[in-house]
């Protein structure tokens, strides 16, 4: 489905009694994350969304207590900053919620920690024993398969962990 289809689905929906209030207040929350993602650096910008605002108190998911930490030392200049675009809260409450950023985590920064470990011929030989000796499966052919990938090309020698 286009982006253009689905925009003219949400649209729809907004427009039902049962759904125009919390369309309305996604579309709020996500406009405000958008202010907000400028206002935060841009390093840190990725690890921490608005939660809600709720008494006037903000409250801002971060990814781990580094990130807490910092947006906690930045918190006075954001409060202002916000303060001076018409936003009427006076506190900003910081969350911890890592399990949140699972599926949101930029793949190039999964890259960089990949760590490479050698296949030796040693590993190689005990996987083709467990294979000729083992009754065909699901798990069994993987293996076959992955020995396959692994012996055609011999100059990648390594496996990702």
């Amino acid at each position: 489905m286009t982006s253009q289809k689905v925009n003219v689905y949400l649209d729809m929906l907004g427009e039902s009694p049962q759904y125009k209030d919390i369309l309305s207040l996604a579309h709020t929350l996500y406009e405000n994350q958008l202010v907000f993602a400028k206002l935060v650096p841009a390093n840190l910008a990725p690890y921490c969304y608005l939660s809600k605002i709720n008494d006037n108190e903000l409250t801002v998911i971060a990814k781990n207590g580094a990130i807490a930490a910092k947006l906690k030392q930045l918190s006075p200049t954001l409060l202002d900053k916000l303060q001076r675009l018409g936003w009427k809260i006076t506190s900003i409450h910081l969350l911890v919620q890592g399990n949140f950023f699972q599926d949101k985590v930029d793949s190039s920064d999964k890259q960089r920690h990949i760590k490479k470990i050698n296949f030796t011929h040693a590993a190689r030989e005990s996987l083709n024993e467990f294979v000729t000796t083992s009754q065909d499966s699901e798990l069994i052919r993987a293996v076959k398969s992955f020995l396959q990938k692994h012996e055609s090309n011999p100059t990648q020698r390594h496996l990702k962990k």
